[in-house]
């Protein structure tokens, strides 16, 4: 009982076999970590939860994946995302959508003086691409979705 561990290792077969997939007794699928957090999380990329995307209403938007998706319901959904580290690139899009939007407050957000802002995404496809610079959150693209 327990765990499901894919190694490898070099050509040689010389040295520790390094794991690079593992199933946890969750059903949990890690690509790159050995604890993974989502159904399926791929280490730096993208973390899959049973709704399909990464992030689940009401929950905070994880620091540890590069890009974080949403799927929405039939009504609003709301996300909080933290500070971040010097030099952070932080990727939201949404995914699917199924009637509602998605506003995702951040903390230390760089266009709000206030030092609070949201991002909306009402619609597939819309998406922002942050970076943490000077302790906030910079917008340093985005596509269709709204800030305030």
């Amino acid at each position: 009982p327990g765990k499901i561990v894919f190694a490898t290792s070099d050509a040689d077969d010389a040295g520790t076999p390094t794991v690079r997939m593992t199933i946890d007794d969750g059903g949990y699928v890690g690509i790159g970590t050995t604890s993974p957090s989502a159904k399926l999380e791929v280490a730096g990329v993208l973390g899959i939860n049973s709704n399909g995307g990464d992030v689940v209403s009401g929950a905070a938007i994880p620091l540890t994946t590069h890009a974080s998706a949403f799927v929405t319901g039939g009504s609003g959904e709301t996300s909080t995302l933290a500070a971040g580290t010097e030099g952070q690139v932080k990727v939201l899009v949404m995914k699917t959508d199924g009637g509602g939007d998605m506003v995702v407050t951040v903390t230390n957000a760089g266009w709000k003086s206030s030092g609070t802002g949201t991002i909306t995404f009402d619609s597939i496809g819309e998406s922002t691409t942050l970076q943490y610079i000077d302790s906030k959150w910079y917008v340093i693209g985005r596509m269709n979705a709204t800030l305030a």
